[in-house]
């Protein structure tokens, strides 16, 4: 039975764009001890980059100047057919970044060439106006980078020999622009620029412009400094990938391409090296970006509808060559990538793939992926809560999304809505074979804090979502929270009882159980679960100091279509029964399976439920139903500056 205790955090101020991270993390794998933390930064480019913007200050690099330059080395439809292939590695992780006016320009840029390789003028009645393109460096800032202008300075670059239209005045803005970005870069702290941005400045913009130089030796000198910058940052994710993982997952694919690219322009320098702390750091990244994938390809957390066909085998087959193509790592994308996509992926076979951790996450990165094993496609769940609100998706057994999008949550006390004052805080997070446990923790300014939990029982693919508002006083408290359906789902209600199913074309995919609700339809409660409209509606109401509002889920198919019960239990403390507002514990059972679940809403002392004593605030047991005995699942208590408190036992 496992015991640890929650992180006392600071909070922050809560912030609605993504939040700058500190270079260090904790790693999914490990048991949820206190590691000193160790800081990873991005490794800067040296002073050659100032000489880098002087150059480009002084020279002729207008699209003419440039494209005989290019010439000189190759022919015009190699050319096109090699900026061709580069656009449209920049689509690459595109749909969770919300880009739209990037995917405009890109466009646009698409049209400058056509499949033959042949040049069109953008000025082409076919073409989007220039206009596409000018707010690049419009909107740039001398105090910060952004991922989208950032891409569309990169996008420009590539296409630069191929805008031959441009007059003066937009060509002397487009240079500035970018001078601006690459000394914006190194005079910002890298905690304060995003891996898209960095990777950006400090490589991939160097090394196009390397490829414009006259001097073949100052180029490649560009090239070597851009390629250590790289091999670097990429090889310290060998042991530490936070400095990647922000804004969850969702911008892991895009910072990939970014390297792809580079590792392009780096092949065409003759830079490239077979080190083998880059090849293991990229595979790292690699096994990342494949845990936040989908069944068919498409990225967790990304929007869903109309991107069920976003595969693109191309970077997986460049990802996979430029790992090495390691066997273990062909295992897993054999397991998990559409037939299409591993067909591409020489030495990719399938195998056994327990070795590798199945749960990944990072603290720094505020994110993470909870998943059962690398075997199947489902039973996982993404979350990031580096945003405003958290985002969360549960994927079902066969790899279908059932809830995916913003977990959102109101607070009103005595009828007056509370706006949540702070951030998203860990303040508890546990893995280990049987169990992924994630806590967060979030403030109303002085009048309440919410705790959300997030437990995930792996092998019966049972999933605990659960607010507990802890309120300063007594009053009439109210909170609600909605989750977004991720697919077309209809809703099957049981006859009498509370519970419901999520379902599809006549095939149940998951089943709700309201377990603060009572389980016959007559009993009042204060507790209500409603799905309707796409969305889940989870809400309780009292007039006391804490809720405990908690949704069960089950999504393995064995759990679908049994017999089930729940109960609200009687907590006792000193023998004496105690109020709801103080703790709460359920018994859920499916068919033989039973399993209880415990949270204290106020001081943490020694309880009693259903014949276990604990003095946590919050444990899960599963009951073995041949024995009648409980195994205690996970046990959390208080944090470091608390008295330490008893485990929990059988009584």
């Amino acid at each position: 039975m496992e015991k640890f205790r929650r992180k006392p955090r600071k909070l922050r101020p809560m912030a609605i764009e993504n939040k700058p991270l500190e270079k260090s993390s904790t790693r999914a794998e490990k048991p949820s001890k206190k590691t000193k933390k160790h800081k990873v930064e991005k490794t800067p480019s040296p002073a050659r980059d100032v000489a880098l913007t002087d150059w480009l200050r002084a020279t002729n690099i207008s699209p003419d100047h440039v494209r005989t330059r290019l010439l000189s080395e190759t022919t015009p439809k190699k050319l096109a057919q090699a900026t061709l292939t580069r656009l449209q590695q920049f689509s690459w992780g595109l749909s969770p970044l919300r880009v739209q006016r990037f995917e405009q320009m890109l466009a646009a840029l698409q049209i400058v060439l056509d499949n033959e390789g042949t040049p069109r003028s953008l000025e082409s009645e076919h073409s989007l106006p220039t206009s596409a393109l000018q707010w690049v460096f419009q909107e740039s800032s001398h105090r910060a980078l952004h991922a989208e202008t950032m891409l569309g300075a990169a996008a420009l670059a590539t296409c630069w020999p191929w805008l031959q239209h441009l007059d003066s005045e937009w060509i002397e803005n487009v240079r500035n622009g970018w001078c601006d970005s690459l000394e914006l870069a190194h005079r910002l702290p890298t905690e304060d620029v995003d891996m898209i941005s960095w990777l950006i400045t400090h490589v991939e913009l160097p090394l196009i412009f390397s490829t414009w130089v006259d001097d073949s030796r100052i180029g490649k000198s560009w090239g070597e400094t851009a390629f250590q910058s790289l091999q670097q940052t990429v090889s310290a994710a060998k042991e530490d990938a936070s400095a990647w993982i922000q804004s969850g997952g969702r911008r892991l694919r895009a910072s990939m391409s970014v390297t792809i690219r580079s590792l392009g322009w780096f092949d065409q320098l003759g830079t490239i090296s077979n080190d083998s702390d880059f090849k293991k750091g990229f595979s790292n990244l690699l096994l990342e970006t494949l845990r936040w994938t989908r069944k068919d390809g498409s990225l967790l957390l990304s929007p869903h509808r109309g991107y069920a066909g976003e595969v693109f085998d191309d970077f997986w087959a460049s990802a996979f060559r430029i790992a090495g193509r390691p066997k273990a790592l062909g295992a897993l994308l054999s397991n998990r990538l559409p037939k299409r996509s591993t067909a591409l992926l020489p030495g990719a076979t399938e195998s056994n793939s327990k070795k590798t951790a199945a749960t990944s996450y990072w603290t720094n990165g505020e994110a993470g992926v909870m998943q059962r094993d690398w075997e199947s496609h489902g039973s996982r769940i993404a979350v990031d809560y580096s945003v405003d609100p958290l985002l969360v998706e549960i994927v079902g057994m066969k790899g279908e999304s059932l809830v995916a999008g913003p977990w959102s949550c109101t607070i009103s006390c005595d009828g007056r809505e509370l706006p949540i004052t702070s951030s998203w805080q860990e303040v508890c997070w546990f893995s280990e074979d049987d169990v992924d446990y994630l806590e967060l923790e979030a403030h109303c300014d002085e009048h309440c804090k919410i705790q959300r939990q997030i437990l995930f029982i792996r092998e019966t693919g049972i999933v605990l979502l659960a607010d507990a508002l802890l309120g300063a006083r007594k009053a009439q408290w109210r909170i609600q929270s909605t989750l977004p359906l991720a697919g077309d789902y209809q809703v099957e209600h049981a006859d009498k009882t509370r519970e419901c199913w999520l379902t599809s074309e006549g095939k149940r995919h998951a089943l709700l159980v309201p377990l603060a609700s009572g389980e016959w339809r007559r009993q009042p409660s204060a507790h209500q679960v409603n799905v309707e409209d796409g969305w889940i509606c989870i809400q309780h109401q009292s007039e006391s100091q804490n809720l405990y509002a908690p949704l069960a889920l089950a999504i393995r198919r064995e759990h679908l279509n049994v017999p089930l019960t729940w109960r609200s239990l009687t907590v006792a403390e000193n023998l004496q029964l105690v109020s709801p507002d103080v703790a709460v514990g359920y018994r859920l059972q499916l068919d033989r399976a039973q399993w209880l679940f415990y949270r204290s809403l106020g001081t943490s002392v020694p309880r009693s439920f259903l014949g276990c004593h604990t003095a946590a605030d919050f444990c899960a047991c599963a009951f073995d139903y041949k024995t009648g005995n409980t195994d205690s699942l996970i046990e959390v208590s208080g944090s470091d500056d608390e008295e330490e408190t008893d485990s929990t036992s059988e009584t």
